[in-house]
């Protein structure tokens, strides 16, 4: 099982750079938090390569090289600061423990304002407090495991079923395992039937535990729909992060940020601040909105009107009435019958053989919940 998990992961490690730099940087040369950046400079004794701070006071820059900071060894890259310089976000130079939590070489760390680390990206599987907590080559983007201020394991994600408190929870990659600070389980998705006081939950169930192991809340897994004999009408889905990916590694969206970063450079050196500023926060919007569309399942309304006019005649060439994204769907009635036409729908923004392996891999993975990647940016 190992084994395989890693000749995955080396298979992916060139898409994946691809996926990270391709995607985030711009065909202009830089990514959007680093316009109106500052060069080469020192900043309370630290070395950055390329430094910013945000309207909030926030401090983000990339590091010339691996620096020891406040006891933490931070690699060379990116990094933030709070206001205060504590530091928030960094990734690891060498293997480290702090708080009594294990983080190998290569991880992100999220930190509090006390140094203690509160959420980390692992860049392989680690065992943490008996558990096995799922790693990734997606480095920030990838599995997050948290932890209490004590150190205690809060929430991972798992690659096999997780027998807890006699619960087997299943190693969803939509739903988390979340545990109580005490150790028992707080919430889950079932694997199996399970009985708990009398009451059977089954398979699929979201169940919500308290501190002593009670049920608190449930969310019931949808039964079997009724199956339907009649003629089936065709409706197509897609994968919207693919769709995300194609127009993102597109000339026609690279125009879009060649011009951006000239409107960028022409206010800024007319010492126009106010539209320095507007131009600022319309990067950073862009760059959420980008996170949302390509690793999680958020609409991509606005890229599907750049080729508003093809998508009728793709609806015909699949034979297909409507088509919507697959995770828009609630339910799978059985008098349809679903058309996948997410190549029809990549080919118009002509992807070059590089992003079309990346569409491949990304549509093997399960997106990363809404929740759960708004809690990862934060």
């Amino acid at each position: 099982m190992r084994n395989g998990i890693q000749l995955q992961d080396t298979l992916l490690r060139a898409t994946t750079a691809l996926l990270m730099i391709g995607f985030l940087g711009s065909a202009a040369g830089c990514s959007t938090w680093e316009l109106g950046a500052e060069k080469n400079i020192v900043k309370n004794g630290i070395e950055f390569e390329t430094y910013r701070e945000t309207d909030h006071g926030s401090k983000v820059g990339m590091l010339v090289r691996d620096t020891e900071i406040d006891g933490w060894p931070c690699k060379r890259g990116f990094i933030v600061f709070r206001e205060d310089w504590s530091l928030d976000e960094l990734q690891l130079s060498r293997d480290y423990e702090r708080n009594g939590i294990f983080m190998p070489e290569g991880t992100w760390v999220f930190a509090n304002r006390q140094g203690i680390p509160k959420t980390c990206m692992f860049p392989h599987d680690v065992k943490i407090q008996g558990y096995l907590c799922r790693g990734s080559w997606l480095g920030k983007q990838g599995w997050m495991t948290e932890f209490y201020d004590s150190g205690k394991l809060s929430m991972f994600w798992s690659r096999e079923p997780v027998t807890i408190d006699a619960i087997t929870c299943t190693d969803s990659m939509t739903h988390g395992i979340h545990l109580h600070e005490n150790g028992r389980l707080k919430r889950c998705k079932l694997d199996k039937l399970a009985i708990v006081e009398g009451v059977e939950y089954r398979k699929g169930t979201i169940v919500c535990f308290d501190q002593m192991g009670r049920v608190t809340t449930t969310v019931q897994a949808q039964q079997s729909p009724e199956k339907f004999s009649g003629p089936k009408s065709r409706i197509g889905t897609f994968d919207s992060r693919a769709v995300a990916s194609a127009y993102y590694r597109s000339e026609s969206f690279n125009r879009q940020l060649q011009e951006m970063r000239a409107e960028y450079d022409k206010a800024k050196a007319a010492g126009d601040e106010k539209r320095v500023r507007k131009l600022e926060a319309e990067g950073s919007a862009q760059q959420e909105l980008m996170h949302k569309q390509l690793f999680s399942i958020w609409q991509v309304d606005n890229i599907l009107e750049e080729i508003e006019e093809e998508i009728p005649k793709i609806a015909e060439q699949a034979h297909v009435g409507d088509i919507v994204s697959k995770w828009t769907m609630v339910c799978f009635p059985s008098r349809f019958e679903f058309i996948d036409v997410t190549d029809l729908l990549v080919k118009p923004f002509m992807p070059d053989e590089q992003t079309l392996r990346m569409i491949e891999e990304i549509q093997k993975q399960d997106p990363i919940a809404l929740e759960d990647l708004k809690n990862h940016q934060n």
